[in-house]
């Protein structure tokens, strides 16, 4: 559910992503919900390799431990939410947590079947492995539902007062602050 919540989490707060972080734009919370896909291709065979080879265990170890990695990575932004580069250095920060996330992907879709293979007798599998894949798509689900609970849009009347370098200032940094605490959340 995790991983689905981290690709997920990116198009929902995109408005609020272009107020604070003026150098961010549409191509950039695409990539971020792309990197999934793409990693997966690159990686599904080494995955499959090591699921193969050393089990379900150490294949589900070292998918949490990147997926910790990758997720903790963004957190590294609230050192410099005030940098004046600061939507620079989350964008890069945000795009290396999303290849470690994507490179997990062939982990999470594969290590489910291995598992109700090995622990569930015959008759219960379809079922162990049905859940787990409800797990799955509920963090899609959660992902859509999460990010605009915690990082808010702006009024557009108080958007249109943008002018205002105070209020300006002040609503931009909170919006980083609720970025940041959903960033958080994942990790």
């Amino acid at each position: 559910a995790v991983m689905s919540m981290i690709w997920m989490g990116w198009g929902t707060i995109a408005q609020s992503m272009y107020l604070a972080y003026p150098t961010w734009d549409n191509s950039d919370i695409a990539l971020l919900g792309n990197w999934g896909e793409i990693c997966f291709l690159i990686f599904a065979v080494p995955a499959s390799w090591l699921v193969d080879t050393h089990g379900a265990r150490v294949s589900g170890l070292v998918c949490s431990g990147v997926m910790l990695v990758g997720a903790g990575v963004r957190c590294l932004q609230w050192l410099f939410l005030d940098h004046q580069d600061s939507g620079t250095i989350f964008k890069v920060l945000a795009h290396i947590g999303g290849i470690l996330n994507g490179t997990m992907g062939p982990f999470v879709v594969t290590i489910p079947s291995v598992v109700s293979s090995l622990w569930f007798p015959p008759n219960e599998r379809t079922l162990a492995t049905g859940i787990s894949w409800l797990l799955l798509e509920s963090g899609n689900a959660l992902g859509f539902i999460i990010g605009p609970l915690m990082v808010h849009l702006p009024n557009m009347n108080e958007t249109l007062e943008f002018n205002s370098t105070h209020n300006h200032a002040e609503q931009i940094h909170t919006i980083k602050l609720q970025v940041m605490y959903f960033m958080f959340l994942h990790a």
